[in-house]
């Protein structure tokens, strides 16, 4: 029960998505059809520079939510700053859905602590603990380009499949209720430089929704969470190894049979027993149920497309 509770507050700690979603009929309406420029007309599937700054309001919504839900991958710079050393490094990242910048930043914040532990620790104990010491500014350029998920969107947005993406954009219809798309991170550089502002509290960037202030904050919380967890210190092992040794033995099984198996117990008992007789954690049951939706959803449209096909081809034989 101690370990479902904190796998519990763990997803709600990651979850970073519900407050984007619409909010109004109307709302959405504009996100559906930012999403759809964004997929068919906007972003390749190869690097490509572009500036937020031209993006709308909705746009620069309907893109976070993008990234989030795996379809979408940026290629960014930040220029970190820890306030209590006057310590700046500038880094440049790839990422991927809701856990991306997380995963990407951690070598950084591994590499970091043992500089910043005792000015740290310091701070959460002093008198301004609820004002985020680690403040960001984007050095542009930036990139977008389409994952294998969203070269698949935008095949299903091009054969007619449109609810399917919107609706696991948004989180609505048939993927109300989805697991986090975890995503992927990757840290490709980073370099200190001279910090030569005295005052980093009056870094500022225009036209970013203060962007800049919620990575900060993501990055502090995201590093109090692991010294609380305890992660922070170990470079190898731990956690992370019989996660590996699990994986391996995982991959040993018939894995068609066990997803049948899984999605036999989640249709007739639900997603906890299914979790418990396939022996999965729940945050990797919800990943797995996503998929298989996913997977059937995509089977009854092809299903219905063939006997639409069908149809029309024997009232044209009559």
């Amino acid at each position: 029960m101690k370990e479902a509770g904190k796998s519990e507050i763990d997803m709600k700690q990651q979850e970073n998505v519900s407050h984007r979603l619409p909010r109004t009929a109307e709302e959405e309406a504009l996100f559906r059809s930012a999403i759809s420029a964004f997929l068919l007309n906007k972003i390749p599937d190869v690097w490509c520079e572009f500036d937020e700054n031209e993006l709308t309001e909705v746009e620069q919504k309907a893109l976070f939510l993008l990234i989030a839900a795996g379809m979408v991958e940026n290629r960014a710079k930040l220029r970190m700053h820890f306030q209590p050393l006057g310590s700046c490094l500038e880094f440049e990242f790839t990422m991927t859905g809701e856990r991306g910048l997380g995963t990407a930043v951690m070598p950084l914040l591994q590499e970091l602590w043992p500089e910043w532990r005792d000015s740290w620790q310091s701070w959460r104990s002093g008198d301004f603990k609820e004002l985020s010491p680690v403040h960001c500014e984007r050095v542009l350029p930036q990139y977008w380009r389409l994952t294998a998920e969203g070269v698949q969107a935008r095949k299903d947005l091009e054969d007619g499949n449109i609810a399917l993406v919107y609706e696991f954009v948004l989180k609505t219809g048939f993927f109300k209720g989805r697991g986090v798309v975890r995503g992927s991170g990757h840290l490709l550089n980073r370099k200190r430089i001279m910090n030569t502002n005295a005052d980093t509290t009056s870094v500022k960037v225009e036209n970013w929704n203060q962007g800049a202030d919620a990575i900060g904050q993501a990055v502090a919380a995201a590093m109090q969470r692991l010294i609380e967890s305890g992660n922070l210190p170990r470079q190898s092992g731990g956690k992370s190894g019989r996660k590996q040794g699990a994986s391996a033995d995982g991959a040993n099984k018939d894995h068609k049979a066990f997803e049948e198996k899984f999605w036999s117990v989640y249709e007739r008992a639900g997603l906890a027993e299914a979790c418990r007789e396939c022996g999965l954690t729940e945050s990797r049951g919800k990943k797995l149920r996503d998929k298989l939706k996913m997977r059937r959803y995509r089977a009854s449209q092809k299903a219905e497309k063939e006997r639409s096909n069908r149809n029309d081809r024997q009232g044209k034989s009559v």
